[in-house]
C-alpha cells in the first residue's frame, strides 16, 4: 500500500513543473494582448484606418493618442498638430464640416505643416458656406503650389458669388494661362466639391 502511495506523489510532483510553466507561459501571452499599443503604431493605424474608410475609428484612436500626449514634450505642438490635422481630415469625409473646420483651424493654430492642410481647410470652409475664409484658405493653398488650378479656380468661383466680379475675371484668366493638366485637375476636383456643396445645402 506504501508503494503505490508513493509512486502516486512522485506523479503528481514530477508534472507539477511542467504544469506551471505552461501557466506562466500563458499568463505573458495574456499580458502582451492587453498591453497596450505604443503611440507609432496607434499612428500607424490611424492611416490605415483613414485608406480603408473607417473614419470613426481613425478619430477614436487619435483621441487616445492626444490623452497620451504630455504638455512641454519637444514635439507636443507638432505631434498635437498632426492629431488635429487627421482629425479634420476624417471629419470631413464623415460629412460633419463644423468639427472639421474646429480641428483644422487647431492644426494651422499649432503650425503644423502638410502641403494639403489649407486646401483641405478651405474645402471644408466652401462646403460649410463661410465663404471670405475659405478664400483665404484657398490663395494659401495656391502660394503654397497645391493644385494651383482648382485653388485658383475656387477663388475665381467664391469671388463670383461674393459679387467681387473684377477678382473673379482676374483670376480665371490666371487659369487660363495654366499647363493644360493643371486644368484637368482643377474641372475634375471641382466638380466633385461641387456636389459635396450641394448636398450639404440640402
Amino acid at each position: 500500500m506504501n508503494r503505490y502511495l508513493l509512486i502516486l506523489l512522485l506523479c503528481c510532483f514530477s508534472h507539477a513543473p511542467t504544469s506551471y510553466s505552461q501557466e506562466k507561459a500563458q499568463k505573458k501571452k495574456m499580458q502582451k494582448k492587453s498591453s497596450p499599443k505604443k503611440s507609432k503604431e496607434l499612428i500607424a493605424d490611424v492611416f490605415t484606418d483613414f485608406q480603408s474608410g473607417k473614419y470613426e475609428s481613425a478619430i477614436e484612436t487619435l483621441a487616445t493618442l492626444e490623452k497620451r500626449l504630455k504638455k512641454g514634450s519637444k514635439k507636443y505642438n507638432e505631434v498635437l498638430g498632426l492629431i488635429n490635422y487627421w482629425r479634420g481630415m476624417s471629419y470631413a469625409r464623415l460629412s460633419d464640416y463644423k468639427n472639421s473646420e474646429i480641428a483644422f483651424k487647431k492644426a494651422i493654430d499649432l503650425k503644423y505643416k502638410a502641403q494639403d492642410i489649407y486646401y483641405e481647410y478651405g474645402q471644408v470652409l466652401y462646403v460649410a458656406d463661410r465663404l471670405k475664409k475659405a478664400r483665404i484658405a484657398f490663395k494659401k493653398s495656391f502660394k503654397k503650389g497645391y493644385k494651383k488650378g482648382v485653388s485658383l479656380y475656387y477663388i475665381a468661383f467664391i469671388s463670383q458669388a461674393l459679387n467681387d466680379h473684377k477678382k473673379a475675371v482676374s483670376f480665371y484668366s490666371m487659369i487660363e494661362r495654366l499647363p493644360e493638366q493643371e486644368k484637368k485637375r482643377r474641372s475634375s476636383s471641382s466638380k466633385n466639391a461641387n456636389c459635396r456643396y450641394l448636398s450639404y445645402k440640402n
